[in-house]
């Protein structure tokens, strides 16, 4: 198991953040596709969209930066379980979902409901935001066979880095966009399987390589992705709107694996770790550890505002966005607190 240590207050603040901005990914998403792509509706909603993204990428990064510390110690059999144990999670949450949607769509909790459920358990997806667990969970399952290497390898995590940069973020954002022999380039970049380099273990180790290595970074090159990260918020909502006009009601900048969306998480990681205090904080504490809770638990909440027409087109998308996402998270954490002081339950709503 992990050897004791010391909360990482950055880390903590970032969880929160991260869980904030996920909460908003789903407010946001909301009629964005409805919405006509050149008006400026359409751009906040893709705009702070984009923003939200990159909380997704951050829980991949925290979760890297704590994991692939070479201070911490992991064997197979702890990385295994604690990968069985996000399984667990997700199967339950995923039949508590179904009851959910069972019970707002009216239905009855019969006996061909539970036959149903236990085949879709296996065979059907789960609520549209379920899917983090089982990815993370395929994560833990590989630590076993990356933690000695890249741990304390500077050199290789930079390697790393560098090819999931150019094949995950910056290749799939640049074949959104006409250039000089495109489709070629595109033909060879589908014919190659790519995929060990492409995926959510790429923000995994950029976490423990910024977690490990930033803070020697010059402060000149921090300014400069601060302010591409602020630039990227706005920019991501007028490209969408660009691209739009070959693509009707495109989000192509929506997803942790554009660049704009990159930039702004790299921002956001450099930031909240350089201008954080080192003292530890139990309120933060408090936080971080429901923020899994809030993860699982804000979809339900999302559908209750619905109901009441607390929506992104109730008011102005620029103030209601972030309101709803406030009050959202605010409902979902007392929840998850709640949740968090019942023995057993509180397994269920924590790592």
């Amino acid at each position: 198991m992990a050897a004791k240590s010391d909360r990482v207050v950055y880390l903590d603040i970032l969880r929160i953040i991260a869980c904030f901005l996920v909460v908003m990914v789903h407010i946001s998403a909301q009629n964005l596709l409805e919405l006509q792509p050149s008006s400026s509706q359409f751009i906040i909603h893709s705009s702070y969209n984009t923003l939200a993204f990159s909380g997704v990428a951050l829980f991949f990064m925290i979760s890297g930066a704590l994991i692939l510390n070479p201070n911490r110690h992991y064997s197979i059999k702890s990385m295994v379980f604690k990968a069985l144990h996000i399984y667990v999670i997700y199967f339950i949450w995923k039949f508590l979902y179904m009851i959910f949607d069972l019970i707002d769509a009216g239905g009855k909790l019969d006996g061909a409901f539970i036959k149903n459920s236990i085949i879709n358990l296996l065979s059907k997806t789960g609520y549209y935001h379920l899917w983090f667990l089982p990815a993370i969970a395929v994560i833990y399952l590989f630590v076993p066979v990356i933690k000695k290497s890249v741990e304390n390898d500077k050199k290789l995590c930079h390697y790393f880095i560098v090819v999931f940069f150019v094949l995950s973020v910056f290749a799939s954002t640049a074949f959104h966009f006409d250039f000089k022999f495109k489709y070629t380039v595109q033909d060879f970049y589908n014919l190659n399987d790519f995929s060990l380099f492409t995926g959510y273990l790429g923000f995994f180790v950029l976490g423990h390589y910024l977690n490990r290595y930033a803070e020697s970074m010059n402060s000149v090159i921090r300014l400069v992705i601060y302010i591409l990260g602020l630039v990227m918020i706005p920019a991501s909502g007028f490209i969408d709107s660009y691209l739009s006009k070959g693509i009707p009601g495109s989000t192509a900048m929506n997803t942790p694996f554009s660049l704009p969306s990159f930039v702004i998480t790299l921002a956001l990681f450099l930031f909240i770790q350089n201008n954080t205090s080192k003292k530890n904080s139990k309120f933060l504490g408090l936080l971080s550890a429901i923020t899994l809770g809030i993860y699982l638990i804000h979809p339900i909440f999302i559908v209750l505002c619905g109901k009441i027409g607390l929506e992104p087109g109730s008011f102005a998308a620029i103030i209601s966005i972030p309101v709803i996402t406030v009050l959202v998270t605010l409902a979902s954490g007392l929840v998850a607190f709640v949740l968090s002081k019942i023995p057993v339950v509180n397994k269920l709503v924590k790592m």
